[in-house]
């Protein structure tokens, strides 16, 4: 597998016609990313409009039409054997792609799609990023908030140290969150999977879910968004150290690697997904790379 993610299928453009490579590879959320992005101006969509129009018809990359909230749900066994998921914006989303290779100007698309009367309008995908990602960064500052006070009460010789060791003593905090998202990435991941696990428990009910549901949900998980487990659980670490708030789009990013299989390689012209990627255990090449292997 070879994922090229929205920044990769930006930079190539309607060169994506000559890779001609079998593995080539992108998900609904680059379509989310692209469309989003032409429809913010006339100059977005001039640049944006050849690479989707090869994307969407007759391209070398396939493209795994599940949404990022599919991937999650569909990684825990309770999920899939409890609940009834039904996706309904796929057909928005695929008609405004089209809307968009099809349209000369950003006027010509606000009529027709005006006209197409979607359920799920571009105004619907241009917030997109902070309807995903408000649950991350919640999660994100509530798990650094409770990382920054183990680490204090360890540097203090309070509570249970026994995970941390005494190795931290004589370090910063930066260098805390690196070492412990490489050292301790198992009870990382696992903080991640649980966090999800509350999530959809919460997302089923009008209130704080049930002790006894998140833990059946966590229970269930079956390796198979690994990836962004240990994406995001290495991500949001490190970002705590360095002291940078996650805003919503970072949730965008991460969400690429549900897409993303094990031993795969990234195409990204970003150097946090880059970053992020390599801390994975993911090969990554540059959009650059991409073309002259094709």
């Amino acid at each position: 597998m070879l994922y090229l993610d929205t920044s990769a299928v930006r930079a190539v453009g309607k060169r994506l016609a000559q890779l001609h490579r079998p593995d080539l590879c992108t998900s609904a959320l680059t379509i989310v990313e692209l469309v989003a992005a032409a429809t913010s101006s006339e100059a977005e969509l001039k640049r944006i409009r050849p690479g989707l129009e090869v994307l969407l018809t007759g391209s070398p990359v396939s493209i795994d039409w599940r949404m990022p909230e599919a991937f999650q749900a569909t990684s825990f066994a309770w999920m899939k054997e409890n609940c009834q998921m039904q996706e309904r914006r796929l057909e928005s989303l695929t008609k405004l792609g089209s809307l968009v290779v099809s349209s000369s100007s950003l006027t010509e698309f606000g009529e027709r799609e005006t006209a197409a009367k979607l359920q799920f309008p571009v105004d619907y995908w241009r917030e997109f990023d902070f309807l995903f990602g408000k649950a991350y960064v919640e999660s994100s500052r509530v798990t650094g908030l409770q990382l920054r006070e183990a680490f204090e009460r360890a540097k203090r010789g309070e509570g249970n140290i026994g995970l941390l060791g005494t190795a931290i003593q004589d370090m910063t905090y930066p260098a805390f969150c690196r070492w412990f998202a490489k050292e301790h990435s198992l009870v990382n991941r696992s903080a991640t999977v649980h966090a999800l696990a509350h999530r959809l428990a919460a997302d089923m009910t009008s209130a704080d879910p049930p002790d006894n549901l998140v833990a059946a949900i966590h229970d269930s998980y079956d390796g198979s968004i690994d990836v962004f487990v240990d994406a995001f659980s290495w991500r949001a670490m490190v970002d705590h150290g360095e002291g940078r708030t996650p805003g919503r789009n970072d949730a965008l990013d991460l969400a690429h690697f549900l897409a993303i299989e094990t031993n795969a390689v990234l195409s990204t012209g970003d150097r946090i997904m880059s970053e992020t990627a390599l801390a994975s255990g993911l090969k990554v090449i540059s959009p650059n790379q991409l073309e002259s292997a094709a």
